[in-house]
């Protein structure tokens, strides 16, 4: 391949739509060297390939099949999956981000597959999804393993496992993926400020 092919394929790389910015970034840097006289490495050839196939018609049309696939009831999921993660870095920390604060985003097949299909994130759904098991209004009480320890009751620390609390709300969000881990907001008796907790932490 001369420098001219060399070239006219940078420049058709860049005009694409499609390529993310770290790959318009490095093939630029490669376009840069090419037009000082440099000669591409084998690791920037390689690259370079890898850029080309994943843009070819045949990819291309892939991704626009997965788009088209893309329901509602996948983004909810993934959305949820990505607020366990932003709370709980730095796993998928980058995607995560892009997911909570896009809501037009559609991730690759892989990406969507790696961030819900893992153990953990199918824990984090569960919790999501499942009945409460304390309804709105029901009264509960802290186990004696609820974190933290205290909790304050008119300014004062009082030890949780000896407050009785009325069930406010289901916020919906997971801090935890561990078994129970179901979000609820409790109003300590005695209480004029709510707080936050988790199912696991609280008995009938």
């Amino acid at each position: 391949m001369n420098s001219v092919q060399l070239k006219e394929r940078l420049e058709s790389l860049l005009s694409n739509p499609h390529i993310n910015d770290w790959e318009r970034g490095f093939v630029e840097s490669v376009l840069q060297q090419h037009d000082k006289g440099h000669t591409l490495s084998q690791r920037q050839n390689d690259t370079i390939q890898k850029i080309e196939a994943r843009y070819s018609e045949e990819k291309i049309a892939e991704r626009l099949q997965w788009a088209n696939s893309f329901t509602d009831v996948m983004r909810e999921d993934m959305k949820i999956v990505a607020r366990y993660y932003v709370n709980n870095p730095p796993y998928f920390g980058d995607l995560a981000y892009k997911v909570s604060s896009d809501p037009e985003f559609v991730p690759t097949e892989k990406q969507y597959i790696a961030m819900t299909s893992n153990k953990y994130a199918q824990r984090v759904l569960e919790n999501v999804k499942a009945a409460p098991r304390f309804p709105i209004g029901t009264i509960a009480k802290f186990r004696k393993n609820a974190q933290p320890r205290f909790i304050k009751v008119n300014g004062k620390p009082v030890k949780s496992s000896d407050v009785q609390v009325m069930i406010i709300e289901h916020p919906g969000e997971i801090r935890s993926a561990a078994k129970g881990a179901k979000t609820v907001v409790v109003l300590p008796f005695g209480s004029e400020s709510t707080y936050t907790t988790e199912e696991r932490y609280l008995k009938k």
